[in-house]
């Protein structure tokens, strides 16, 4: 595993451990989303543990594919989009 997605999961079991008492406030990039879905076992629950209360900003992202993979144009074919979770 990366350092960066490393320090991601070590910073975010802490903010997950801390007191609920209001004091404690994390700021993360919109990338956490992914990580159900690219690392097995989280020693947390994204996003559960960590109710939104404001976006403070965005940052686009970009679905990148195999150049073998017909889906040039998902904006116009959503039925490949939704299939690519089925069949990887």
């Amino acid at each position: 595993m990366d350092t960066a997605r490393r320090t991601m999961i070590t910073s975010s079991l802490a903010l997950a451990r801390s007191a609920a008492d209001g004091f404690t406030l994390g700021v993360v990039s919109n990338n956490v989303v992914i990580f159900p879905g690219v690392i097995k076992q989280l020693p947390f629950d994204m996003p559960g543990d960590f109710p939104p209360i404001a976006i403070v900003g965005s940052t686009p992202m970009v679905i990148v594919v195999n150049k073998n993979v017909a889906a040039n144009r998902p904006h116009r074919r959503p039925d490949r989009v939704r299939g690519a979770g089925a069949a990887p």
